[in-house]
């Protein structure tokens, strides 16, 4: 049994990765701040096709809601194997820096002590289990910027750089920390009925923009066996639209 937790599971495309993961088997535990209706929907779309699930709230600016909340996970499942990030996923107005107050950064400041609780919660279950992966969901917009996204980017790249950091310490606990970095996020529940410009997707050599099933899998390949041996690593889920120099 492979125990997922999704922070940030209830966002539009954290939902639809938390039902494609648990339909390739993962047991999912999924993180919520304050929409408890939508968890709980999630965990009955899951439970009715098959899957296991449940819902936990914290507020993960607290440490301690951020332990509580994988105590509660590791009662009632015995473990977690994988912990997964979606704070911070397009929850801000993009404006540019000279029009931005200090103000602004909350949002982005706050997701970065969210990145840091995570780690401080579930490393120690991971330790003592002596296996974890950990993957953070970064951005094609810590590679590539725009206007008036200086702060997103600015914590986006701030991300991929701690979680480097954070391979280097932990992989002698046998524990991986990994980047998904997806380029331009479509699906039915985020863009129904919005029609894409012909050039943005000739950007892209495979065709078209990447959809949270995407996402999944990338995450999937992270916490398998087939990745054990992967960690400290960005991976751009983007059909080819982002081509970082090694």
């Amino acid at each position: 049994m492979q125990v997922t937790v999704i922070f940030g599971g209830t966002g539009s495309v954290g939902a639809s990765v938390c039902r494609t993961l648990a339909d390739m088997g993962h047991t999912v535990a999924i993180h919520y701040h304050s929409n408890a209706a939508k968890a709980r929907k999630l965990v009955d779309e899951i439970t009715r096709a098959g899957g296991t699930a449940m819902a936990v709230q914290a507020d993960l600016r607290d440490l301690s809601q951020a332990r509580a909340l994988v105590s509660q996970v590791t009662d009632r499942f015995g473990a977690v194997h994988a912990a997964v990030n979606f704070v911070h996923q397009d929850d801000y107005v993009p404006t540019e820096v000279a029009d931005m107050e200090w103000s602004d950064w909350t949002c982005h400041l706050d997701a970065v002590q969210a990145y840091f609780h995570i780690c401080k919660a579930v490393l120690p279950v991971m330790r003592k289990q002596r296996h974890g992966r950990i993957v953070y969901i970064s951005g094609g917009l810590s590679y590539r910027f725009f206007k008036g996204c200086a702060a997103y980017s600015t914590v986006k790249a701030g991300l991929n750089a701690f979680s480097k950091s954070l391979a280097g310490e932990v992989g002698k606990d046998n524990i991986t920390v990994n980047i998904v970095a997806p380029g331009k996020v479509v699906s039915t529940e985020l863009d129904r009925g919005e029609r894409f410009q012909e050039d943005h997707v000739s950007n892209c050599p495979l065709g078209r923009f990447t959809t949270p099933r995407d996402i999944a899998g990338a995450i999937h390949f992270f916490t398998s066996p087939g990745g054990e041996l992967v960690t400290g690593q960005t991976l751009y889920v983007s059909g080819g639209e982002i081509m970082p120099m090694p």
